[in-house]
């Protein structure tokens, strides 16, 4: 008896120790703020262009520039730099893809 209940015990204690957030809604880094200036200046211009309809006229690329910028916060929290700097450099091209098409558009 004694050995089913310990680890049964031992099993529910443990399981309230940790919060785990909830599926799909990301993890450490991307609870962090960013405290790089370049990210944070990319990321007003995204939040600028999601209100011109970024997400409605330009989906795809919208949609890529918000998975692109988990990752660079990811690569920013792990001290990854090198791919920080490229996840940046991207981030800035893919902004003046929506930029270009927003523009272009035919309401």
């Amino acid at each position: 008896m004694k050995r089913v209940l310990v680890p049964a015990l031992l099993a529910c204690l443990l399981a309230g120790c940790a919060t785990w957030p909830e599926a799909g809604t990301g993890g450490y880094a991307e609870r962090r703020p960013v405290v790089d200036a370049d990210l944070n200046a990319l990321a007003s211009r995204y939040e600028r262009l999601r209100q011109d309809g970024a997400d409605r006229w330009a989906a795809g690329l919208s949609d890529e520039t918000r998975v692109l910028f988990i990752r660079a916060q990811r690569n920013h929290a792990a001290g990854l730099l090198d791919d920080f700097a490229e996840d940046r450099w991207r981030l800035a091209h893919l902004l003046d893809a929506i930029e270009l098409h927003l523009r272009n558009r035919k309401p």
